[in-house]
């Protein structure tokens, strides 16, 4: 549900950015130690601009290398966000022996709505921590959500009077999830069972809608080899409010009884949708 609820939040903050006025970076809590000495500030900031220069280029795997020992598996699991570039903005460190720091930068890639392509300017606050003598970055998912993308607001974001965005207070872990699972239940595909029966040809279809903001990329596992069995996913990129079909097929001189379960994928929310297909005269009913 985290990695879930971290791209749920970045589509929230993504949108408020489509404004024009700019999003005043948030004020996160920190113990503030003075300035750190010279060779390991310039070597935290080296880091962080590769880091997030692998982004600007989509070299995900070579970014792993920057990442935490305790943060690498979520990271490689979780959907990757291309950027169009950043700044870093500041550097505040979290302990005496400088070992610990928040960077805060600005972010700034393409975000698609409605088959418009538009820039979204995103703050980001992240987490950077000494590892075998390099800088690295990590999260802690008891205090913030798993994003290398920076943070998102729980609710959607309200412009003020002068153009700015106002920022909610409230960031519990609680209404995280809830926001999150909201967006997320927007989609949705209209049958969960389809059943086909064996010894004539028979074909049935899934409709998978797009409810989210913006579009979204839809794939299929799951699918066995039978012979007489074609399943076919009519696109796999669905606009915001479009639709795609999943078509099963099934012509099988016998009535060999099959059952299984496809996974209708959607990206980058990396919410899957059961599919439950039986096939063949015995199949469970």
């Amino acid at each position: 549900m985290y990695l879930a609820a971290r791209v749920a939040l970045i589509l929230l903050v993504a949108l408020a950015h489509l404004a024009p006025a700019q999003v005043p970076t948030p004020q996160v809590a920190a113990t503030t130690f003075g300035p750190a000495p010279q060779a390991v500030d310039t070597a935290l900031r080296d880091r962080v601009n590769e880091f997030f220069q692998f982004h600007v280029t989509g070299e995900f795997r070579k970014a792993l290398l920057w990442v935490a020992e305790d943060t690498q598996d979520a990271y490689f699991a979780q959907a990757k966000m291309k950027i169009k570039s950043f700044k870093l903005d500041s550097v505040q460190y979290l302990d005496a022996a400088f070992a610990k720091a928040r960077v805060t930068l600005t972010v700034v890639r393409d975000w698609q709505m409605r088959l418009q392509t538009n820039e979204a300017i995103i703050p980001m606050i992240t987490d950077w921590k000494i590892e075998d003598g390099k800088w690295v970055w990590y999260y802690d998912l008891k205090e913030r959500w798993l994003t290398p993308m920076g943070p998102s607001n729980v609710e959607p974001p309200k412009q003020n009077p002068d153009g700015s965005i106002e920022l909610p207070k409230s960031l519990s872990a609680e209404i995280v999830a809830a926001r999150a699972n909201a967006i997320l239940q927007q989609s949705a595909v209209d049958k969960s069972v389809v059943r086909l029966d064996g010894g004539k040809p028979g074909s049935d279809r899934v409709t998978f809608t797009n409810s989210a903001q913006g579009s979204v990329g839809i794939s299929l596992s799951g699918v066995p080899e039978i012979p007489g069995l074609t399943v076919k996913l009519e696109r796999d990129q669905v606009p915001s409010g479009g639709t795609a079909y999943v078509t099963i097929a099934y012509d099988a001189e016998d009535s060999t009884a099959h059952a299984f379960t496809l996974q209708l994928v959607t990206e980058p929310f990396n919410q899957a949708y059961s599919i439950r297909v039986t096939l063949g005269n015995q199949a469970e009913q």
